[in-house]
């Protein structure tokens, strides 16, 4: 079948290629390097269970259909197995060809074993388990038409119409415990029905298939569940999604001026624990922290880690997390840019936050699952956000569905990998803090993430340009009212942000902002840098209005109170007799200001006025604050570095795979034909070359092969396998199967 599969695609044009390879994306990675090796990964257990995980329940359907009820994937068949028409069959097989799924009006070995091995509760055929799997004495089950009609002729109409009822599916019923039917009763006496729990029977397989005979499958839904679902004003819906990725950006904004004060500690697993979560989150958020903080912060916290803002750095004490380099470029991009890559970062990591402050079991440990640690990683959590997003988007706009509707459009189109509706609530509760989804409907900002181009998306330049469609312009005004209060109406500009938030207390958000005056928050200000002078200055060149006079006053009057006490920091100070310490203040290089005719102190650090110092010739040593002398002190070196994560590897277009394909096809021709280069004593690269593709296409080759004494053996071979320094080859001769190391082969010609 690996043969006929090469062929079919050597053959197919590059648009069949291209769609292949589009639609099965685990073939590009790695990059095959021709048809016949794509074919070889197509035909993979592993690549066709996911082939299979992929597809809607219509085609599913029909692979289950052909698996067991084993009949050969032909339209006319198909169509009697499924009940439906020859042309809707035909498009399922349709379907299954193009994936590669069906070849030669047969299912691919994989891919049959696969579905006749699925768990009978997961196939969408709603038939029950096998009769080995459940029947104590399997021979005496009617597993055929004519012996089931023959028992069902004697049978109770109750029972009867029971069998036909679970025969439609699902296979299972239930009775209360203590309390079995007589239908029951009686068709588990002849062995029609199976046992499976005190007050659960079920139908097993063969009998499900009998009564449906000669059917195997009931008819499919013919469209996915799409529901109108609840309607919601297109304003309110951007209002709130502003609201909230405006709310998730301060939150990573205040994170990272958080820890660039003080940096959160580290765990010993490398994680970031809950309690420095909850402190946080009671530190940043205006009121006290709630149980959903904690989740929200969490995907905040892992959002920033997957964008690169956050890493460990290197203390003296322990380590801590706090912001990198790149999170000052953030910080001083546009609210756009900052949700733009915010959500890239979110659409790729694989951390979940839902996990975050909930019990979890490992090999090492039962505990508490802390943030960024692999306890909360999952692999699959990339695919599935795409996935809810984008069955969100068939829902016309401003449209919420209701959850049961959502995750049974979901299963629809991949029934085999269905997540459940919790984890579906979670990823839309992550979407939801980054305004993506919004009273339950898609957002406007969501379905940009879902543009093209490629499969990646939009970019980050797409991204936050549809941010500057939706989101009011910045103001750089505010209104100063009697009260103290400042009131901002709209988002602030970059310039007034910065300006409020250095001289004021935030009391709201939303689509405006409202910010008090008081004596702290002024002070503050002052604090960091600014003059009362500065303060007032800054505050008319932005006031709508006059400033109020108690505002003034406010002001005033902490500029005078302010630095009244003050406290400076030295690096060090340096002890010496009044001559020589008078030579040393003169000399620029190391800062020193006098402070006592034999005491000074200087601005640099101690280690650099050392080294100054032994540069000059001066016999200086290091003291203790007793005076005593001591070793030479070092100073500690602080490392910074981001967590190492598993990036993941950027899809190749599908159009470069099929180019390299061809490549990659032409190659083989030419080594098939023998135009390489001979030469030489020993194997060279395109005879190991001819040795790959001989296995690949089940060539024959002529070897010679260095043998005991200097002798030199000849054979004609098939290649087996060709695996790092070994091949495995089948003597045609001989009819025997040798392994060989390469250093052993002199030469490979075609046979």
């Amino acid at each position: 079948m690996r043969t006929d599969l090469m062929r079919r695609l050597r053959a197919a044009s590059d648009g069949e290629l291209t769609a292949l390879v589009h639609a099965r994306q685990d073939l590009a990675t790695p990059q095959p390097s021709s048809t016949a090796a794509l074919a070889v990964r197509a035909l993979s257990p592993a690549s066709v269970h996911r082939a299979l995980g992929r597809l809607p329940a219509p085609p599913l359907r029909a692979a289950e259909a052909l698996a067991i009820g084993r009949i050969p994937a032909a339209p006319a068949e198909l169509a009697g197995a499924l009940g439906t028409s020859t042309a809707e069959a035909s498009d399922r097989l349709g379907e299954l060809t193009r994936l590669a799924l069906v070849l030669d009006e047969e299912l691919v070995p994989a891919a049959a074993e696969a579905l006749r091995g699925t768990p009978w509760h997961r196939l969408t055929l709603g038939l029950g388990p096998a009769v080995t799997d459940v029947a104590p004495d399997p021979g005496l089950v009617p597993a055929t038409p004519a012996a089931l009609t023959a028992i069902l002729a004697g049978a109770p109409p109750a029972a009867a119409a029971m069998v036909r009822s679970l025969a439609r599916g699902p296979a299972t019923g239930s009775h209360p415990e203590g309390e079995v039917p007589d239908a029951v009763t009686w068709l588990l006496a002849h062995h029609v029905l199976a046992r499976i729990s005190p007050t659960q029977v079920v139908l097993p397989r063969e009998v499900g298939l009998a009564v449906r005979a000669p059917h195997v499958a009931t008819a499919a839904p013919p469209a996915p569940p799409t529901p109108a679902g609840a309607e919601r004003m297109a304003a309110m819906v951007t209002a709130e999604a502003l609201e909230a990725a405006g709310a998730f950006l301060r939150r990573i904004g205040g994170l990272l001026d958080l820890w660039g004060e003080e940096p959160a500690t580290v765990l010993r697993s490398g994680g970031l624990g809950v309690r420095e979560l909850r402190a946080a989150a009671a530190r940043l958020e205006s009121s006290s922290a709630r149980p959903q903080d904690l989740g929200r912060f969490a995907l905040a916290v892992q959002v920033a880690d997957a964008a690169g803002l956050i890493g460990i750095h290197a203390g003296l004490d322990a380590d801590g997390w706090a912001p990198t380099l790149r999170a000052g470029g953030w910080a001083g991009s546009s609210p756009g840019e900052q949700w733009a890559a915010c959500v890239r970062a979110w659409l790729e990591q694989t951390q979940v936050s839902w996990l975050v402050g909930s019990a979890g079991n490992t090999a090492r440990r039962t505990g508490i699952r802390a943030a960024l640690t692999p306890e909360v990683d999952r692999a699959w959590a990339p695919a599935l956000r795409r996935q809810v997003l984008e069955a969100l988007a068939a829902w016309p706009d401003s449209h919420a569905p209701a959850l049961t509707d959502l995750t049974a459009h979901l299963a629809w189109h991949s029934p085999r990998s269905a997540p459940p509706a919790e984890t579906v609530a979670a990823v839309c509760a992550e979407a939801a803090e980054l305004g993506l989804v919004a009273a339950g409907a898609l957002t406007v900002l969501g379905r940009a993430v879902l543009e093209p181009p490629g499969r990646g998306g939009a970019g980050p330049d797409a991204l936050a340009a549809a941010w500057a469609r939706v989101a009011p312009a910045p103001v750089d005004e505010l209104i100063i009212q009697g009260d103290l209060t400042g009131i901002v109406p709209g988002p602030p500009s970059r310039e007034l942000g910065e300006l409020v938030e250095l001289a004021a207390l935030t009391e709201s958000h939303g689509q405006g902002l409202t910010v008090r005056f008081t004596p702290g928050s002024v002070a503050a200000a002052l604090e960091r840098g600014l003059s009362a002078e500065e303060l007032l200055e800054r505050l008319r060149a932005r006031s709508r209005t006059p400033l109020p006079q108690a505002l003034e006053y406010l002001i005033e009057d902490a500029g005078r109170r302010h630095g009244s006490i003050r406290v400076g920091a030295v690096g060090c100070y340096v002890r010496a007799s009044a001559p020589a310490l008078a030579e040393l203040v003169a000399d620029p290089r190391l800062g020193l200001r006098l402070l006592a005719p034999t005491v000074a102190v200087s601005t640099l650090g101690e280690a650099a006025v050392l080294g100054l110092l032994r540069e000059a010739g001066a016999a200086a040593r290091p003291e203790s604050a007793s005076g005593e002398l001591l070793p030479d002190a070092r100073t500690a070196v602080r490392a910074t570095r981001t967590r190492r994560r598993a990036e993941a590897a950027a899809p190749v277009p599908a159009e470069q795979v099929v180019t390299r394909l061809r490549e990659g096809d032409a190659r083989e021709e030419a080594v098939l034909a023998g135009e390489f280069d001979a030469a030489g004593d020993s194997v060279t690269a395109d005879q190991l070359e001819l040795l790959r593709v001989a296995a690949a296409h089940g060539r024959h080759v002529r070897i010679a092969v260095a043998a005991d004494r200097g002798r030199i053996d000849e054979r004609t071979v098939r290649v087996l396998s060709v695996d790092g320094g070994r091949i495995r080859l089948l003597d045609v001769t001989r009819d025997a199967e040798i392994v060989l190391a390469v250093h052993r082969l002199i030469r490979v010609d075609p046979a």
